[in-house]
């Protein structure tokens, strides 16, 4: 794996990371919960389940991580939401990790939506 940045913006965290995010959740509560839905054999609804198994295990990670992400630099994201301030906030190992986790899932829920 290439070394990420350890320093990230405000606006990115809330203008790419977190809408990121919550586009991969809301793929996982729908997409894939209907795809399992209209499963036309147990092997397909198995293989669907599995992988709605395991975005919302990475989720899971990745949101505690920008969690205390974000209880760290509540003040510089706040400034940042009001239009007051774009601070650099450094990131530790695993809130890079969870930074690019967050891109490679939603770079993956994106391939399954579009069937590629």
């Amino acid at each position: 794996m290439l070394p990420q940045p350890n320093t990230i913006t405000a606006k990115r965290i809330l203008d790419d990371v977190h809408p990121k995010l919550n586009a991969v959740e809301n793929l996982v509560n729908n997409t894939l919960s209907q795809l399992i839905a209209q499963a036309t054999s147990d092997e397909v609804r198995q293989r669907h389940e599995l992988l709605q198994q395991e975005f919302e295990l990475e989720i899971t990670m990745i949101r505690m991580n920008l969690d205390h992400l974000t209880t760290r630099y509540a003040k510089e994201l706040h400034d940042a939401a009001t239009g007051s301030g774009n601070a650099s906030l450094t990131l530790d190992r695993h809130e890079q990790l969870a930074i690019h986790s967050a891109s490679a899932l939603y770079e993956r829920a994106r391939a399954i939506q579009t069937g590629v």
